[in-house]
């Protein structure tokens, strides 16, 4: 067998790669450039959530990048058993949810509880999701108060939907490096936060929101609570928060005696380089 036809054999039928290559003496750069083609074959086959053909892509403009809508789930039946409505409730902020994948949480809740320090900044995320398309979602936001009637008021709650980007990386990919991705498709990543009066949510979809509980210096220490009000055209959901606010001031960051300098590589590329 020529050198070539061996090549083309081994990468087309790699069931018989080790045989062929027992009965023929060839060149180790051959069979190691063989076995890095079936690895990235393998790779291409796996179907990750968020993955979208590359080929289904626009080439990018040089402005503001509309959502792709486009991915698909890979897993039907979860959208297929899901009790129908609207469900709203708090997630963990160390996960990513996926827009076209039913959300694995233990259990829905719609309750959320935080301590944190005079000046600091709370976070929570809440999940948004449907087997039918829901209209018209608002998030209400009211003062939280606690038993002496002290308020931080509703100005000091940000609520910004999540919006997906795409990667090169499908979610923990343990191969992210700054060259080019051994995936041929891309991936949709929840990442953008953007202020919004309403929004829909389209069937067998998740829209994240993010939220953000700014405690203002001076606030006295104690518990206060509050609620979001998330309404649609045909449901609504209350979202009751509690926070502790405790006796230590966070300095501002002009009055830090340190500084910290991150760098970090992100599932889209890289970063600091």
């Amino acid at each position: 067998m020529k050198q070539q036809e061996f090549y083309i054999a081994a990468c087309r039928f790699p069931n018989r790669l080790f045989v062929t290559f027992a009965k023929t003496a060839m060149k180790e750069k051959l069979i190691i450039s063989c076995i890095f083609f079936l690895i990235a074959g393998s790779i291409n086959a796996q179907s990750f959530k968020g993955q979208i053909e590359l080929a289904e892509i626009p080439a990018p403009a040089g402005h503001y990048q509309q959502e792709y809508l486009f991915d698909t789930t890979i897993n039907k039946t979860a959208w297929g058993n899901l009790a129908k409505g609207m469900h709203v409730s708090f997630a963990s902020t160390d996960e990513l949810y996926f827009r076209s994948e039913v959300p694995q949480l233990d259990q829905e809740t719609t309750e959320w509880k935080a301590t944190g320090w005079k000046g600091e900044r709370l976070n929570a995320v809440v999940l948004t999701w449907s087997a039918d398309t829901i209209e018209q979602v608002r998030f209400i936001s009211s003062d939280l108060k606690n038993k002496n009637g002290k308020v931080i008021g509703r100005s000091n709650l940000d609520v910004s939907m999540v919006r997906y980007v795409v990667s090169n990386y499908p979610y923990g990919a343990k191969d992210v490096t700054c060259e080019a991705s051994p995936y041929k498709d891309v991936y949709l990543m929840p990442d953008r936060f953007e202020k919004f009066e309403r929004f829909d949510v389209p069937a067998n979809s998740v829209r994240p929101v993010w939220i953000s509980v700014n405690i203002p210096a001076g606030t006295d220490a104690g518990e206060y609570t509050g609620a979001i009000e998330v309404k649609a055209a045909d449901h609504s959901s209350m979202l009751n928060l509690t926070i502790t606010v405790q006796n230590q001031e966070l300095p501002k960051p002009h009055e830090w005696k340190h500084s910290l300098d991150l760098w970090a590589e992100s599932m889209g590329g890289c970063l600091g380089k």
